[in-house]
């Protein structure tokens, strides 16, 4: 039992390539395409109308379907982090890499001794389109409806608590120079701490969510 990745999507479907396809869908393999190009989610991928063949689509990192279509199977991260050149980390992007995502997953099934059916049984856990659309909770839902007005706000909300800190920093180098009472460079301590911490957690926010 074996995989076959064919990470592109094609404009036709030759008889020559069908054939081979169905041969191998037909003898138990397993081919796996991407379900459609990034730069037009409407129109699927034409190897996904052979019988047989796997299909996989991408969601974001707000767990939103990207192009969501009945004919889709499955559905893995839009990126995700690979070793590149010189064993750098870099951060790769595009339905190919979904489409690797799903197909390592299903020959490590096989490579277990799982059957077929057992194979495609345990890929629907994972990435089956209601199970990625379970994780899409109300605060992420919102977050994503209203990302850009949130990048902006968070963008002066940035720009205002480094304002703020420039003043803060400012007023007790003018209490020092004015040598007024400790208690009071300590309360503009704790006040610039405070604010720190306060600006530094919201900034952080939207990366938790």
């Amino acid at each position: 039992m074996q995989v076959i990745n064919i990470s592109s999507v094609v404009k036709r479907v030759s008889q020559r390539l069908q054939n081979a396809i169905e041969q191998y869908v037909g003898g138990g393999g397993f081919v796996i395409i991407p379900a459609y190009d990034l730069k037009n989610v409407a129109t699927l991928n034409p190897l996904g109308q052979l019988a047989g063949v796997t299909t996989v689509g991408t969601f974001n990192e707000f767990f939103e379907l990207l192009g969501p279509q009945a004919r889709i199977n499955y559905y893995a991260p839009i990126s995700q982090e690979a070793v590149g050149l010189n064993n750098v980390i870099v951060r790769a992007q595009g339905s190919s890499y979904s489409t690797a995502f799903v197909t390592g997953t299903a020959a490590n099934l096989l490579a277990q001794g799982q059957a077929p059916a057992q194979v495609h049984q345990q890929l629907a856990a994972f990435f089956a389109p209601a199970v990625i659309k379970a994780k899409q909770g109300s605060m992420l839902t919102w977050y994503a409806a209203h990302q850009a007005v949130i990048d902006i706000s968070y963008s002066w909300l940035g720009l205002g608590w480094v304002i703020c800190l420039i003043g803060l920093i400012g007023l007790v180098g003018w209490m020092w120079w004015r040598q007024a009472g400790m208690w009071k460079i300590y309360l503009a301590y704790i006040v610039i701490v405070g604010l720190l911490l306060l600006g530094v957690g919201l900034l952080i926010l939207p990366t938790q969510m």
